[in-house]
């Protein structure tokens, strides 16, 4: 059993290996290191690193490439390249009694007790490895203090990673992986043991026929122990090379020494186990999906720029492209427009499209994708409700302040539409103080108007109750924002959105009706000019009879000369083709790559739209005569509803009729 002993942060240096930035573990006895510094700027398997990321490696932490190292193997070696330059610079390290290894994308869980909190989550490895999306910022005082590490590594002299219990040996997993694996490099491996080091021969054995698996190269150990370590890993090692060549293998097989590693730990550990008074013990670790880390976006342009921000997801990207390539028909050349997309997993095959829409001569036009992920990392996605057609996608205008933090103003616009003007020119607007500016929207004030049910309350009601506004009638469009980005970041405008959903829950509009409980009233109107929802007419026949008259004679001026029109609804112009502003979705629709595909899907429904009239034609002339029936019988507002059903009905009735005439 190992003897209590004090220990202390100085006593315990735990390397975290990068090799890209991600969620940086920093505390007294978490010491990140970047393997590989001396290839860094070279091809990988993830391929090459950028500059800002390869200076922010350089300006957080410590590089493997100093003092005796083997760093330049790091594409041969991974990770190990550091666990070697620990062992040959202990001074660097003021001299550890401890020395152990992480990852930053996998750690270990060092309180036994914190394992709990884990127990429902997937593994990633069978009862040794739990699979988490990611660490948020409180995370890591929970799982890292140097309380709790102290702790931990006081109970024993080594520290392991719990092996992983498959139905298969060591050696059969090995060998069975080709993908990764060349099975003579274990071989090798075996014969070095047997010719260099044939006291561990018998662990060798024993360990290549178990069925616990110690992966991952993390452990935390003594430091004598650490020393005896790395003298047999990195025997076998250069040995190993002598013996083979791997410069005719793909960059996957030529990560040999990473792979054989934990081979090594293995048939180490199996060996430190039969020693006496040596105490070992294995914990719990995790491993990450997600650790990227926010990039920082600034202005592309110093003057005269025009910040213009879309979100969506990969589906959406062919109405995305149209709505990007009308902004480009309308802008100025004397303006600058910065485009910025929210990613939400659009392929790198569409983003090259969509920067492809920029003409060849046109530099005061910039295309900048952002992640979302990084910004939704301390939030629950069960937490964004959607049905429908929306997607997750819809909620990320909630993060757009804290994305374009340094920018002053912002354009927010949703993908269903067509830009019929510059852009710049709303950007422009005044906000008056105000820290977003909106369209009114004309559908809600008409159902406030005729008592008409949002989802399953009351307009009035679902309004004041549920989503608490004090004047209903401010309910504001969501599809075309100007953003104050510094008020909103001063207003915690972020926060107070997510709360207000948890409050909510299935908001009916989804992220509109958040934005307008967080907002209440206190924006800027603009011109509805700048935002005209164009189903309205579609499905109202009578509005001037439905809503304020004033409201009224600004819509329709609006309507008739648009400068944004909004496809708002499940009314999509790719879909219904023949009514009014549809002409000009189609017209920026041709200038895009994706116009074939829009005329086959257009072509297909219509197909599946004729054939369904000829099936319930029969149907459809019950309901017409019926209906014709009724509008004789009945008085007022009946008569009027049945005359406009009998008509609709009339017309599939003729559809119907022209297509069996040609084609039946």
């Amino acid at each position: 059993m190992k003897s209590a002993e004090h220990l202390s942060e100085k006593d315990i240096k735990i390397l975290v290996s990068y090799h890209k930035p991600a969620v940086l573990l920093k505390n007294e006895i978490l010491t990140p290191i970047h393997a590989g510094r001396a290839v860094a700027q070279k091809p990988s398997k993830d391929g090459t690193i950028d500059s800002t990321s390869y200076k922010w490696l350089q300006d957080t932490m410590i590089g493997d490439d100093t003092g005796d190292n083997i760093s330049e193997k790091n594409r041969f070696y991974n990770e190990v390249t550091s666990i070697y330059w620990a062992w040959k610079n202990r001074k660097a390290l003021d001299n550890p009694k401890y020395v152990g290894f992480m990852h930053y994308r996998r750690q270990f869980i060092f309180d036994d007790s914190k394992q709990n909190q884990y127990v429902n989550n997937p593994w990633f490895a069978p009862q040794s490895e739990y699979k988490i999306y990611c660490l948020f910022d409180k995370d890591l005082s929970v799982l890292f203090s140097e309380d709790q590490i102290i702790k931990a590594v006081d109970e024993a002299d080594v520290l392991i990673a719990k092996p992983v219990e498959y139905n298969i040996s060591v050696y059969e997993q090995y060998a069975n992986d080709k993908r990764e694996h060349v099975l003579s490099d274990l071989e090798c491996v075996l014969d070095v043991i047997d010719e260099k080091f044939p006291e561990y021969s018998e662990s060798a054995k024993e360990y290549m026929n178990s069925h616990k698996h110690y992966f991952w190269n993390m452990f935390v150990m003594r430091w004598n122990i650490f020393d005896d370590y790395c003298k047999f890993l990195f025997g076998i090692f250069f040995e190993m090379e002598k013996r083979i060549d791997i410069s005719d293998r793909n960059i996957i097989k030529q990560r040999i020494y990473a792979y054989l590693a934990e081979r090594v730990t293995g048939i180490y550990i199996t060996q430190l186990k039969k020693k006496e008074n040596i105490s070992i013990k294995e914990k719990y670790s995790l491993f990450e999906e997600y650790t990227d880390i926010p990039q920082e976006i600034q202005p592309s342009f110093k003057q005269n720029n025009v910040p213009v921000i879309f979100s969506s997801d990969n589906n959406y990207v062919p109405y995305l492209a149209v709505a990007i390539k009308s902004l480009i028909y309308n802008s100025s050349p004397e303006k600058n427009y910065d485009i910025f997309v929210i990613d939400e997993h659009i392929t790198e095959n569409n983003k090259q499209l969509l920067k492809q829409l920029i003409p060849d001569n046109a530099e005061n036009i910039r295309i900048t994708f952002i992640d979302v992920t990084p910004y939704l990392k301390e939030i629950t996605r069960s937490v964004f409700y959607c049905y429908g057609y929306f997607s997750i996608s819809t909620y990320c205008r909630f993060f757009v302040p804290r994305m374009l933090k340094n920018f002053g103003k912002a354009v927010y616009l949703d993908c269903d539409i067509a830009i019929h003007n510059d852009i710049a020119e709303l950007y422009q607007c005044s906000l008056d103080g105000y820290a977003v500016g909106a369209v009114p929207d004309v559908e809600v004030l008409r159902c406030i108007e005729n008592d008409v049910l949002i989802g399953n309350q009351n307009a009035k009601d679902y309004l004041r109750n549920t989503l608490h506004m004090q004047n209903p009638k401010d309910y504001f469009q969501a599809g075309v924002l100007i953003l104050d980005i510094p008020k909103l970041l001063q207003q915690n405008f972020t926060t107070k959105c997510i709360e207000k959903l948890k409050e909510i829950k299935k908001p009916v509009y989804v992220d509109q009706c958040i934005l307008n409980a967080v907002i209440d009233g206190h924006y800027k109107k603009l011109d509805f000019k700048w935002n005209v929802m164009w189903q309205i007419p579609y499905y109202i026949k009578d509005l001037n009879c439905q809503i304020d008259i004033k409201i009224y004679e600004k819509y329709m001026a609006a309507y008739n000369a648009p400068y944004i029109i909004h496809y708002a609804s499940s009314i999509k112009p790719w879909k219904n083709h023949d009514i009014k502003l549809a002409e000009i979705w189609w017209q920026y629709a041709r200038q895009t790559v994706y116009y074939e595909q829009f005329i086959l899907n257009l072509s297909a429904l219509l197909n599946m739209q004729s054939m369904k009239l000829v099936f319930e034609y029969r149907k459809n002339c019950f309901k017409y005569y019926r209906y014709k029936l009724l509008s004789k019988i009945t008085f007022g507002k009946k008569r009027k509803k049945y005359r406009e059903k009998k008509k609709q009905y009339r017309q599939k009735i003729k559809s119907a009729r022209l297509i069996m005439k040609k084609y039946i």
